[in-house]
């Protein structure tokens, strides 16, 4: 799911896959900003919901989460990015994005960091092991998305 806002005319859209969720439109009173009105499709919004159903035992062996930040194009949708740390190594347990920054300063490019969660079913993790996990991760970032690692 990527939801984002795009300002238009004065009015914050609410968008996901091109889809408009809501709007959220700015009162004025004497060059002031006194209030603000939104409108929101809860359909649409309720059906973006995206809960987490897995139901596996809690492995004896301990995780090593790693946050990896990198500069992607503003346009890269947060999601694809999601899926593919998670489909780029065989450890890589659970994903989240943590902190998202942009500013012009960046040229067009937004910072994100991604909290990773390595683990492993059968045995605890080497420092090394997850090291290699985590180049494959930035390796995939950078072909796929031309990311720049921080």
């Amino acid at each position: 799911m990527d939801v984002r806002m795009v300002e238009s005319g004065g009015v914050l859209r609410i968008e996901s896959d091109h889809s408009v969720l809501g709007v959220i439109r700015p009162e004025k009173l004497e060059k002031q900003w006194i209030a603000a009105s939104a409108e929101m499709n809860l359909d649409k919004l309720t059906g973006l919901v995206e809960g987490e159903k897995e139901f596996l035992p809690l492995s004896k062996y301990p995780a090593v989460e790693r946050d990896m930040s990198v500069l992607v194009d503003k346009s890269v949708r947060i999601g694809e990015i999601l899926e593919a740390i998670e489909n780029a190594a065989v450890f890589v347990d659970d994903v989240d994005l943590v902190d998202e920054y942009f500013d012009e300063k960046l040229g067009g490019r937004q910072s994100l960091t991604f909290r990773i969660v390595f683990q492993s079913e059968d045995r605890t993790l080497t420092d090394e092991e997850v090291n290699k996990e985590q180049e494959k991760v930035a390796k995939v970032l950078k072909d796929k998305f031309g990311a720049g690692i921080r």
